[in-house]
């Protein structure tokens, strides 16, 4: 028998009708009514659960990369000024350099590097023992914690960090911190760009000091675990500029 009442769509305007047609009748749709909304419920949350953050703990100031470079050790401290060591190179099968572990470890001057072109000459295996693996650059060397980017002559010297493949899914707003200094009558401007996905809130860093760091602070809007920071040199003057530490954090 019909009772006139849809079985397929509940309707608040059902339950409030339903008591006419019997006692059975609105138990039934009563737990209709339930049953839809356990359902819903469940549906609510695993959307929820589709927009929720890979790491639960990433919260606001939550640290998505971090380097002080204190792998690297060798080469002549231009920002303390103070001599440092060094050793010596040779040649893998690659004809890139590794250490020449025949050498001995001497003492070297201020303005010397630490090795070759970190990107363009050293070996895989350099590269992991001073924890540069990931990164990317031209014309970057060690220094004893930390980088110079330049030569004397070069006007397209630049650092690139890794991807921030921690940031996981989805994309985050990032606050990016570092330190920075020059070589004496170096440019004063350094040019911030961004790769792989996100916007910068500058595109310039003025820098001054040559034997003292400077912290540098700039946002990046809409990062992902592409995201790279390179930081490079005046293309309009030659000079040469370090890089010794770099912090990235969730913003809001």
């Amino acid at each position: 028998m019909n009772n006139g009442i849809n079985k397929n769509r509940v309707t608040t305007a059902n339950l409030l009708t339903a008591k006419q047609y019997g006692t059975g009748n609105w138990r039934t749709m009563l737990r209709s009514f339930a049953l839809i909304l356990f359902v819903t419920s469940l549906w609510s949350c695993a959307k929820d659960e589709e927009h929720k953050d890979d790491d639960e703990d990433d919260t606001i100031g939550s640290v998505y990369f971090e380097e002080d470079f204190e792998k690297m050790i060798w080469g002549g401290d231009y920002i303390n000024q103070q001599p440092g060591v060094k050793g010596e190179f040779t040649r893998d099968d690659d004809n890139r350099y590794i250490i020449d572990e025949s050498k001995p470890v001497a003492e070297c001057g201020i303005n010397t590097d630490g090795c070759p072109d970190f990107f363009a000459l050293v070996s895989e295996a350099y590269k992991e023992l001073r924890g540069i693996s990931g990164w990317e650059g031209s014309k970057v060397y060690e220094r004893p914690g930390y980088l110079k980017i330049g030569t004397e002559s070069s006007r397209d010297a630049y650092i690139r960090t890794p991807p921030l493949d921690m940031i996981g899914e989805g994309s985050v707003n990032i606050n990016v911190s570092v330190d920075l200094a020059i070589w004496g009558g170096s440019s004063q401007t350094l040019y911030v760009s961004v790769a792989n996905g996100g916007i910068s809130s500058v595109s310039q860093l003025e820098v001054t000091t040559r034997d003292s760091w400077t912290t540098r602070e700039f946002r990046v809007l809409n990062a992902t675990k592409e995201t790279q920071i390179e930081i490079k040199s005046d293309p309009t003057q030659v000079g040469r500029f370090f890089l010794g530490h770099v912090k990235i954090t969730k913003a809001d």
